[in-house]
């Protein structure tokens, strides 16, 4: 009996405790179903993650057509500059050691003449006696009809008259005048500055003049102690504008071979050029002044000429220049005068009084 009532009890057991799980799940949903409308709305009003703008896509605009291109200004033509003389040169430095004395380089002969066609322009002066001082003037002839046994210059102080050119230059009767032009080596080519041979370029013809007793102050004139003609009525004047220049004369003199001539002429170099004020003294060579015959040459330069007062009673620096020479068996000598201005400035020179002596 007692083990019947055991066996009965069990199934009710499990059926009640199924029953209250089921209860309680239901409980449990009746719950969230009520909570979860209170709920949702707080998940709805999270902020959400921003959008990432997207960048605005420009199209650019189509290019504006040129109908022409404009019109370019013509191209510069580019002009050569000449060919120089001149530089001039620079502005001039004085040697700042000794006075250089110039070697006796010989000008050479047959130096060329002026291309221009001097103007037709005349001038003569009244016949002048010739000077008695050993045969210049005239001459005397060999007794075969050859060259003169003693030679003769012509025209020896600027008496007898002169050509004038187109640039108003005078050409003296009897002499072979030249004047480098301008961009042309002098005739003595090298100069010195600052201790070193530069290129001595001309930067044209300057001015050349027969000067006339009636047209110098009295104290210029023959006789004073300050004169600019030291014989006859006329000297020869060469200056020139601020640039470099230079004057050549020459004649040919005719002798017996074998003769000895000398030959003297009186030049005056005066300048009135300043120094450099950061040496204190001009270069020596500033002008240059010389006689040739033949192959003898007397060359000066300015700080020599300027210490020279070679005529008795005068006070300004006249200088006389001597050479000599024996006749080739041509019976011919070349004689030369050069008077040359090497810096720019206001140089002036005076040329007077040729004589020509046969010498033992």
């Amino acid at each position: 009996m007692a083990t019947g009532g055991s066996s009965s009890g069990g199934p009710f057991n499990l059926l009640t405790a199924l029953i209250l799980t089921l209860t309680g799940l239901f409980a449990a949903g009746f719950v969230l179903a009520l909570l979860f409308p209170a709920i949702l709305p707080g998940f709805a009003a999270l902020p959400s993650a921003p959008a990432v703008a997207s960048l605005p896509t420009s199209t650019p605009a189509a290019p504006t057509k040129v109908s022409s291109l404009p019109t370019l200004p013509p191209a510069w033509t580019d002009t050569p500059v000449p060919t120089s003389t001149d530089t001039p040169p620079p502005t001039e430095t004085p040697l700042p050691t000794a006075t250089r004395t110039p070697t006796n380089t010989r000008t050479p002969t047959g130096s060329p003449t002026p291309s221009r066609t001097p103007a037709p322009t005349r001038t003569a002066f009244p016949t002048k006696t010739p000077l008695s001082s050993g045969g210049t003037g005239t001459g005397s002839s060999g007794s075969s009809g050859g060259p003169p046994a003693i030679p003769a210059i012509v025209n020896p102080s600027f008496e007898s008259g002169y050509t004038t050119d187109e640039q108003g230059n005078h050409h003296p009767d009897g002499w072979v005048y030249y004047s480098p032009a301008s961009g042309v080596y002098l005739p003595y080519p090298t100069k010195a500055q600052v201790g070193v041979l530069v290129d001595a370029i001309s930067g044209g013809p300057g001015q050349y003049l027969h000067i006339n007793a009636a047209a110098v102050p009295l104290d210029e004139v023959p006789g004073q102690p300050r004169a600019i003609i030291l014989e006859g009525s006329n000297t020869f004047k060469a200056t020139g504008p601020a640039a470099p220049h230079a004057v050549r004369l020459s004649q040919t003199l005719r002798g017996t071979p074998g003769l000895k001539a000398r030959v003297t002429v009186y030049i005056l170099g005066e300048t009135y050029d300043q120094p450099n004020p950061s040496v204190g003294y001009l270069e020596g060579d500033h002008f240059v002044a010389s006689l040739s015959l033949g192959e003898a040459l007397d060359v000066r330069i300015h700080s020599d000429m300027r210490q020279r007062f070679e005529v008795a009673g005068h006070t300004r620096p006249w200088n006389r220049f001597v050479v000599e020479a024996v006749f080739p068996a041509t019976g011919q000598l070349e004689l030369v005068v050069i008077c040359q201005q090497n810096w720019p400035g206001n140089t002036v020179f005076y040329i007077d009084n040729l004589s020509v002596e046969v010498v033992p």
